[in-house]
């Protein structure tokens, strides 16, 4: 049968159908083999392309490098492409000055935003650099930060690593808020802002390897965060290989390093949430932990041959001096005579211990004096200022007249005293608060032993019993145990005191176990306190700094290592000059208060 149009058609579309589909596939194939090829990214530098850091930010395409050279810059810039902005020769040769004080020097608008090698400053009302909301994965490093509002500003945030800068003289350091999480804040120095790191509601930022010397290191508010190395950290103190998680340096630690390892035996405590586990005693660089030494001596107490020195009687000074970090160097005894000119007396050296000798004086002579501290490092610390009087023999003036104005005068002062006393004794029988019996004295004590003898404990058990008749057993029970533990505990002391006379221990066995038996006498006088306050029993406080009675709604506080009561306004006033606790003398700030 022959070929007919119609099948001739259909012959003709088929192998047309064929032909494009053989085309297709060899276009595929081009495609495969040959893939489109991206612009590849550019360099641009400042002045050369642009004269202003804004202007090559806005001319760049993500992925583009921007190299600003040596000078000085004032302006404002607000970068929302995904950039690499650094500097040819590092922070102290490019600095950007705040054009506009009141606006931020730097506003990272983009994620992938690189940040390095720059002197970031004059940002007075705002921050040197603000990461904005979302915005993640930037890298900030190898700048310098200061004289800003705000060093470095985070606001929902995540993901951004900030490393290896000098955060420093801002108001605050870095401040994380708004969900800012998952950050990593490494290896910066933040010093000299008013406060170092300041968090609100932020979660799970990485925070290591820092250092912390600000007048308040860290607020945290609402807060969880992890304050140590992710993993172990292979590095070096003193000349000894160690492996431990790391954590960071602050500058008001003042825990103790027994183990000898560069870490902190005590957590340092970050608002009532966080803690970090691994407290560093020296900055991390370079995996070493060198020891730093930014802490002043300290004169842990005084004494003084006599308060009352007879005429042209010498005056023995002894202080008892120590020093955290490099040692104490040298020790000045400052006096003066009648409240003129100071004169320096150096202090001779036996163990801890400094002695110095003031030259005797006349009777009636006040003498003032106080002791200065240098350590190896050139930190300095100071005592209070102490007071004596060389004791005076009175005579009646011949004058007649004179001798009876002085009698009559006696005679008022001695009633005036009569009367207060008497009004003091009507009223403390008015509201006479709980008084436990004394304790007896325990003459022989090992120092682990916190219990009395079971013959005076029971005697002493009996009379609280017989005090107390309205707590429950339980209650008694408890009361019982902590007055016992904190009589043992005086006892230790009392028993510590003599060993030290009778030269039985060392300077240094001495004030060892003297902080262990006094932490923990304090301790327990603040558990005994508390639990007579939940009982209703209260004894009379007294303000540490006045020496008044603290009397009910009253606002008081209590030094975090002492516990001891001061009315707040006084103790306030007290710390903005000395800085100590009145009391244990104990480096103190406000921040420590309870």
């Amino acid at each position: 049968m022959g070929n007919t149009p119609a099948s001739h058609v259909k012959h003709v579309l088929t192998i047309f159908a064929v032909f494009l589909i053989l085309i297709s596939m060899l276009m595929s194939n081009v495609c495969v083999s040959f893939p489109s090829v991206k612009e590849s990214s550019k360099i641009i530098f400042v002045p050369d392309d642009f004269d202003m850091i804004q202007k090559a930010v806005k001319a760049a395409n993500d992925g583009d490098t921007i190299i600003v050279r040596d000078g000085i810059y004032f302006e404002n810039i607000d970068v929302f492409k995904s950039v690499k902005i650094i500097s040819e020769n590092g922070p102290n040769s490019t600095i950007i000055i705040a054009d506009m004080p009141s606006d931020d020097v730097f506003d990272i608008l983009s994620n992938n935003v690189t940040l390095s090698g720059f002197t970031i400053k004059g940002s007075s009302n705002a921050a040197g650099i603000f990461l904005h909301s979302l915005t993640s994965s930037c890298n900030i490093s190898n700048n310098i930060i200061v004289d800003n509002f705000c060093g470095i500003r985070l606001d929902t945030a995540l993901k951004n690593n900030i490393s290896s800068n000098l955060i420093a003289n801002n108001t605050y350091g870095i401040t994380l808020d708004s969900s800012s999480r998952e950050n990593t804040i490494s290896e910066n120095i933040i010093k000299r802002n008013v406060h170092g790191i300041y968090l609100s509601d932020s979660f799970n930022n990485k925070i290591y390897l820092n250092c912390f010397m600000n007048e308040n290191n860290v607020y945290s508010s609402d807060s969880t965060n992890i304050w140590s190395t992710p993993e172990e950290v292979s590095y070096l103190y003193e000349n000894r290989n160690l492996t431990s998680f790391l954590g960071n340096f602050w500058s008001d630690y003042y825990g103790e390093d027994l183990d000898n390892n560069g870490i902190g035996d005590y957590p340092y405590k970050i608002g009532s949430m966080d803690a970090d586990e691994y407290p560093l005693m020296g900055l991390f660089k370079n995996n070493v932990i060198p020891l730093v030494d930014i802490f002043p001596p300290v004169i842990e107490f005084v004494n003084v041959s006599s308060i009352h020195p007879k005429p042209n009687e010498d005056i023995k000074i002894v202080a008892y001096v120590i020093d955290r970090g490099s040692g104490v160097n040298r020790t000045i005894l400052w006096y003066s005579i009648n409240y003129e000119t100071w004169i320096p007396l150096e202090m001779v050296k036996n163990n801890s211990y400094w002695t110095a000798i003031i030259p005797g004086k006349p009777e009636g002579t006040t003498i003032e004096f106080y002791i200065e501290a240098f350590d190896n490092q050139g930190n300095r610390g100071e005592s209070e200022i102490y007071y004596l009087t060389v004791r005076a023999t009175y005579y009646l003036p011949s004058n007649q007249s004179g001798g009876i104005f002085a009698v009559a005068f006696a005679l008022i002062v001695l009633l005036l005293l009569m009367f207060l006393a008497i009004v003091g004794y009507i009223s403390s029988r008015e509201e006479e608060p709980t008084i436990l019996p004394s304790r007896p004295v325990v003459n022989q004590r090992t120092e682990d032993e916190y219990s009395l003898p079971e013959e005076q404990a029971a005697n002493l058990k009996k009379d609280l019993l017989s005090e107390l008749p309205k707590l429950s057993e339980e209650e008694k029970d408890i009361l019982f145990e902590l007055e016992s533990e904190k009589s043992a505990l005086e006892d230790l002391l009392k028993d510590l005191d003599e060993k030290y006379k009778l030269q039985k221990i060392n300077a240094k066995e001495y004030y060892e176990l003297y902080k262990k038996y006094k932490r923990e006498l304090y301790l327990v006088e603040k558990k005994l306190r508390e639990f007579k306050v939940k009982l209703g029993l209260r004894g009379t406080l007294r303000c540490m700094v006045c020496g008044l009675e603290i009397k009910s709604g009253e606002d008081i506080v209590f030094c975090r290592y002492c516990n001891s009561p001061a009315h707040r306004e006084h103790l306030l006033e007290w710390l903005h000059i000395k800085r100590i606790c009145p009391y244990c003398r104990h480096p103190l700030r406000e921040t420590d208060l309870l």
